[in-house]
């Protein structure tokens, strides 16, 4: 079976989630829409975490938020799905 996951970047687009109750979340970590997470986790039937290592490799040149308080983060929201840290390679992060 096919998963779409919708994974709003907005307060705005998290609004249209809430209202179409949709069932497949993804909640980027390093962002600050992760307060959204616990009142998704109330509704949608899939929740995924990612670890948001695009935009903290990009802004802050890596993580600067620790492991442990990532991990605490996923058991909190009760997410059933987490992505595991990486660093990206794309080219914009490489240049810097």
């Amino acid at each position: 079976m096919k998963m779409f996951y919708l994974s709003p970047a907005s307060g705005a687009q998290f609004s249209v989630v809430f209202k179409l109750k949709y069932p497949y979340v993804l909640v980027n970590f390093m962002t600050k829409l992760r307060d959204y997470a616990k009142q998704v986790r109330q509704y949608c039937k899939v929740l995924m975490i990612d670890s948001g290592g695009f935009p903290s490799s990009f802004i802050h040149n890596g993580y600067n938020i620790p492991d442990y308080k990532y991990l605490a983060f996923v058991k909190t929201v009760k997410a059933d799905y987490f992505v595991l840290r990486d660093y990206p390679c794309e080219p914009q992060i490489l240049r810097k």
